[in-house]
């Protein structure tokens, strides 16, 4: 039988790393794999760097901040020490029963970029449907991944422009359960 694929022309198929690992803590924390300065593309669902440098520096603040841990605790976190791009971070956090999502410190620049101020919105009070739904299934894959995602957008949404990079870092205050997602928006 003739080879479907001569072997020159073999496709690799890359999956991305499991979300959580056998290794646990002390307190029985879940360690996650080394993802080192990726993150998982949302387009593609494979591991890939940030574009923007201020993104690499904000992953590799994340890395830093969970140590052997899966997830930073939302103590370890100074947006001060993001200063860089600190009008370019929200902080969400994430509760359950239901699934619900509140936009607790909202940058400068969200605010710019769709024309009101989001600091202490529940997701669910978003005006814009189609924004809500997009940032919605975003933040359902995180916190079923439990991986830093990335996503590049340029379309238009609810008659906006969205042209950027965007970086979704999950926090857990138990090491387990996604408590807290940090968004970051890449200046080019």
């Amino acid at each position: 039988m003739a080879e479907r694929y001569p072997s020159q022309h073999r496709i690799m198929l890359v999956t991305p790393l499991p979300p959580t690992s056998d290794i646990s803590t002390e307190d029985n924390a879940a360690v996650a794999p080394d993802w080192g300065n990726f993150a998982v593309n949302e387009a593609t669902e494979l591991p890939e760097r940030p574009e923007t440098e201020d993104l690499r520096r904000l992953l590799h603040y994340w890395n830093a901040r969970r140590g052997e841990r899966a997830f930073p605790r939302r103590r370890d976190i100074d947006p001060l020490d993001f200063w860089y791009m600190i009008d370019r971070v929200a902080l969400t956090e994430v509760h359950d029963d239901p699934r619900r999502y509140r936009l607790r410190l909202v940058g400068g620049f969200w605010g710019r970029l769709v024309g009101f101020e989001a600091t202490g919105m529940w997701l669910d009070d978003w005006p814009h449907p189609n924004q809500r739904k997009l940032t919605e299934d975003s933040y359902e894959k995180l916190v079923a991944g439990r991986v830093p995602r990335l996503a590049r957008r340029d379309s238009v949404v609810d008659y906006q422009t969205l042209r950027y990079e965007i970086m979704l870092l999950p926090m857990s205050e138990d090491g387990s359960r996604v408590s807290m997602i940090v968004a970051g928006i890449g200046q080019h």
